[in-house]
C-alpha cells in the first residue's frame, strides 16, 4: 500500500486566473525568508489549493 499525504492551502482568486492564464500545470513554491519550518509534506506528496469564499474550489 502506498500512502499519500496532501495539504490544502488556501489561495485567494486574483492568483489563481494569474496562474490559469500561464497554463501552468505544476508551481514551485517558497518563503522568502529561506526559513524552511514547512514539515506537513514530504517531497512528492501534494499541496492542493482551496479558494476563498465565494469559490471554495480547489
Amino acid at each position: 500500500m502506498i500512502k499519500l499525504k496532501m495539504y490544502v492551502g488556501i489561495t485567494d482568486y486574483d492568483w489563481y486566473k494569474l496562474l490559469k492564464q500561464a497554463n501552468c500545470d505544476e508551481v514551485n513554491f517558497w518563503k522568502p525568508s529561506g526559513r524552511t519550518n514547512f514539515k506537513a509534506l514530504d517531497e512528492g506528496d501534494l499541496f492542493l489549493f482551496k479558494l476563498h469564499s465565494p469559490h471554495d474550489y480547489l
